[in-house]
């Protein structure tokens, strides 16, 4: 749940899904279930997954009409494993840390280094995005317990070889460094564009393949 914008940002999730053929979406933090909502709208297949009962209880509220989503409950660290095991072609939303309120975490506040040790642990089509870059970037505000949360450093240790890291809107996004370049180009794409006329996904790919 970043400062930047509620939710995954749309436009560069759906550039990696038609890029990479992505095909299932997981999501660690399911919150109010906004995003897993506007997710399966989008792919084959949404998971996401919720510790706190409350925050689950009001997600599966506004999910209950919603079709492709399976929510579930506890920890991530415990679920990406048979998650991975299953499923191919991936999209990961990462939002599972602490962030107060009906939130879970306080205590463990942050899962990420984890999380990234088991989704790289093993070999799939797949990219991740980190919400609240920013809490990485530098250390968190209060009441966050600042040992409880991983540098920028750590972070970036835990990337093996063959990732690219971007860094946009309190994003970190973690991409295969095979689709790099033209990454690159749309977010770059994206910060030239006016504020006030945010551009579709449509005309920054046309735009790309006239300079491409």
């Amino acid at each position: 749940m970043g400062v930047v914008q509620f939710g995954g940002p749309k436009q560069i999730i759906l550039f990696l899904q038609e890029t990479m053929g992505l095909k299932v979406f997981i999501e660690g933090g399911t919150y109010q279930g906004n995003t897993a909502k506007w997710a399966a709208g989008h792919f084959q297949q949404v998971f996401t997954i919720e510790n706190s009962d409350a925050m689950r209880k009001i997600a599966a509220e506004n999910l209950k009409d919603t079709a492709r989503v399976t929510m579930l409950a506890g920890d991530t660290r415990n679920h990406l494993e048979p998650l991975l095991a299953a499923n191919d072609d991936l999209l990961f939303w990462l939002d599972a840390h602490w962030s107060g309120g009906l939130t879970f975490g306080e205590g463990s506040e942050c899962p990420l280094l984890e999380e990234l040790s088991t989704i790289f642990a093993q070999s799939r089509n797949q990219a991740i995005l980190i919400d609240d870059a920013r809490l990485f970037l530098s250390p968190p505000p209060r009441p966050h317990q600042i040992d409880q949360w991983p540098t920028l450093q750590e972070v970036v240790a835990a990337i093996p070889s063959g990732w690219d890291l971007v860094c946009h809107d309190d994003v970190l996004i973690i991409i295969p460094e095979t689709i790099s370049h033209s990454f690159r180009q749309f977010v770059q794409e994206l910060v030239s564009q006016p504020k006030v006329a945010a551009p579709t996904k449509r005309r920054l790919l046309s735009r790309l393949r006239k300079v491409g």
